[in-house]
């Protein structure tokens, strides 16, 4: 199994299972720019729930908000050295003992809010 310290390092920046969904998008979709909407859409999540997601990565910088004349728009981080964090992590997340723990985590985290 990965040592803790793929989670370690997003740890207090992956608050919850929906930013995770959020994360893994961008991840898989690294030049992508889209809107809360299509987030959601493509995730089959409700959009304001991807909407807060979306904020809060940004304010950690997981993401970055990019200029629009309708909407807020967001994409991966720029940060090389949080994109190999990133990129270390998502791998870590197939091994299937490492990705329960980071659930478990997630979930006991959300619940002592």
């Amino acid at each position: 199994m990965p040592s803790d310290t793929e989670f370690t390092r997003l740890q207090g920046k992956l608050r919850s299972l929906v930013e995770w969904d959020v994360l893994q998008f961008f991840h898989h979709n690294p030049h992508t720019v889209e809107g809360a909407q299509t987030v959601a859409n493509t995730l089959g999540r409700d959009t304001d729930t991807v909407n807060t997601a979306l904020n809060a990565m940004k304010g950690v910088g997981l993401l970055q908000a990019v200029e629009a004349q309708t909407q807020p728009m967001y994409r991966l981080t720029q940060d090389d050295t949080l994109r190999e964090e990133i990129e270390q992590f998502m791998r870590a997340c197939d091994n299937p003992a490492f990705r329960r723990q980071v659930i478990e985590r997630i979930v006991t985290r959300g619940t002592q809010r």
